[in-house]
């Protein structure tokens, strides 16, 4: 297998050339997360992989508790489904409240602030409430529990570690947040640990590879020890490809009929999986590029992807009426490939149900 060839199957197996997936919450589940904090750009990471899907058809999807947002890999906001939460937190949850225990000790976050915050978010949300992040603030205050600085999304965060709470729909513009219990109903058959790491190692590969350890380790948090012990029970299902001395794996059968061709030009969010769910990303950008793709302190922007590689960046900003798309090529565009770019800059448009200007 050749780079190109790598970047072809990614291509496919990310669904970024769509192909049997009916709806939202099939894509969300094929890819196991989406990461998710920027919210906009989450959704057009479902719409990308999914033709004919709409931001209101992603919102209703999470208004129902289809999808869930929530904080996970990494320690970061990611959609899954209700299906997947459950198992996912379970495996990886505990992990992350340990690792952040330092900065909770820097934010003067105890145990026992943890569940003063726990009972009252217990107490306020019963009964299938949601409330916006300024709701849940001043009952904290009245409460007499402090809300300064990052103290307040470390409490929510926990919080959700913990399987308490999740996002619910917006309100507005505000997020909301609800009782877990009370939309994903902890009565899914319990998953030992084992079994979860070869369910998440065959979750990762079959939906991003080729793929390495390194990449699984990177992506998951979780100890290369894990990881390893994941990626062996899950190898049954894989096949296994040597690119330059490097060891990938992917899934043993790949559809048929698959051309690159077919889609050469996407306009990827910002913090897409195509992007974010590797360590070594040599291979859709040269090193060179890596300032321009990410920022220092790790923003992933939005890209323009032509077949396979990282060829620029896009922008967009929504008005009342109309969505101005700005596109920052690397290298200068010929005429076909302007028209590509405006045929996804419409494509988007169609998602977000408004007009596109493209500037």
């Amino acid at each position: 297998m050749t780079l190109s060839e790598l970047t072809a199957a990614r291509l496919l197996i990310q669904h970024l050339v769509p192909w049997g997936k009916k709806n939202e919450e099939e894509v969300v589940s094929w890819m196991g997360t989406l990461q998710g904090q920027d919210y906009i750009s989450s959704r057009w990471a479902i719409g990308v992989r999914l033709p004919g899907s709409t931001e209101e058809k992603t919102e209703e999807a999470i208004r129902e508790f289809r999808i869930i947002r929530n904080w996970l890999m990494r320690g970061t906001l990611h959609l899954t489904t209700a299906t997947d939460i459950r198992w996912m937190l379970n495996l990886l949850g505990l992990r992350l409240i340990k690792a952040g225990a330092s900065r909770n000790r820097q934010l003067e976050l105890d145990e026992a602030t943890f569940t003063r915050s726990n009972d009252l978010l217990l107490r306020v949300l019963e009964g299938g409430k949601q409330l916006t992040r300024d709701e849940l603030v001043d009952r904290y205050e009245q409460a007499g529990i402090a809300t300064t600085g990052q103290r307040f999304i470390h409490l929510l965060q926990r919080a959700a570690l913990e399987q308490l709470i999740c996002f619910g729909p917006r309100r507005q513009k505000q997020f909301t947040f609800t009782l877990l219990d009370d939309v994903v109903p902890d009565s899914q058959a319990a998953m030992g640990k084992e079994e979860a790491l070869a369910e998440l190692a065959k979750r990762y590969f079959q939906s991003r590879g080729p793929a390495s350890l390194q990449d699984f380790v990177w992506w998951s948090g979780l100890p290369v020890r894990e990881a390893r012990q994941g990626l062996e029970a899950a190898k049954p299902l894989l096949q296994q490809e040597n690119i330059d001395g490097q060891v990938y794996y992917l899934p043993r059968e790949l559809p048929s009929g698959f051309s690159v061709q077919k889609r050469s030009v996407l306009l990827l969010p910002a913090f897409d999986e195509y992007v974010i769910a590797y360590r070594d990303r040599s291979a859709i950008f040269d090193s060179h590029l890596s300032k321009h793709v990410i920022s220092v302190n790790g923003i992933f922007y939005p890209v323009i992807v032509v077949k396979g590689k990282v060829e620029g960046l896009w922008k967009r900003t929504i008005q009342k009426d109309k969505i101005l798309v700005e596109i920052n090529p690397f290298s200068p565009l010929h005429d076909r490939m302007r028209e590509e770019i405006a045929a996804s800059v419409e494509e988007f448009g169609r998602f977000s149900g408004k007009a596109v200007a493209v500037r």
